[in-house]
């Protein structure tokens, strides 16, 4: 925030709320995963995400500044166009994001179904795997039995590489604004 002299942009908004909610995000993810509760995790992973895909919409519009007054008035994103006309829907914002990271639109899909109640909930309910009949046993509980480490592993390097796309692009508008344009 101190780039430029200190002066506040509306862009400066999103920033600032993007790392708030990525503090929280991080604090949240590790508490969830030493729990082994991955259904809270798979949804804070995609929570960071959105946090990368939303201001990554930064780059993509025509006037960066007017955006940022838009989400600060309430207007969702989804509602707003791209440079090229179309509009950002999540689903939109990461196949954009999936050209330059191509994990991107993989995890997008996989930790959406952790945000709207979907098969995933169902497989998270499954205590063990099925048994050569056929047949599974299901539970009600805090954390999962069913999932192995390596499980809980990738989740937690999936939030971290998100952290890192939503920090390059924190970065670039740093370094945006403390290198202005020269005035001709």
């Amino acid at each position: 925030m101190n780039a430029y002299g200190g002066k506040f942009y509306p862009v400066d908004l999103l920033a600032q709320a993007v790392l708030n909610r990525s503090l929280n995000l991080v604090e949240g993810f590790v508490i969830l995963a030493q729990q082994r509760n991955m259904i809270c995790c798979g949804a804070l992973l995609r929570l960071q995400l959105d946090n990368c895909l939303r201001f990554y919409a930064v780059y993509l519009v025509k006037d960066p500044h007017d955006f940022a007054m838009q989400v600060f008035g309430g207007k969702p994103i989804k509602k707003m166009k791209d440079k090229s006309g179309k509009p950002m829907t999540d689903a939109y914002l990461a196949e954009k994001l999936n050209e330059k990271f191509p994990w991107v639109l993989n995890v997008y899909k996989r930790t959406s179904g952790y945000i709207h109640l979907s098969e995933t909930h169902i497989f998270n309910s499954f205590v063990e795997p099925a048994t050569e009949g056929g047949t599974q046993r299901m539970g009600i509980g805090i954390g999962s039995n069913y999932e192995g480490d390596e499980f809980i592993e990738e989740a937690a390097l999936a939030f971290i590489e998100a952290t890192k796309v939503m920090f390059e692009y924190l970065i670039g508008w740093q370094r945006t604004k403390a290198n202005p344009p020269k005035r001709k």
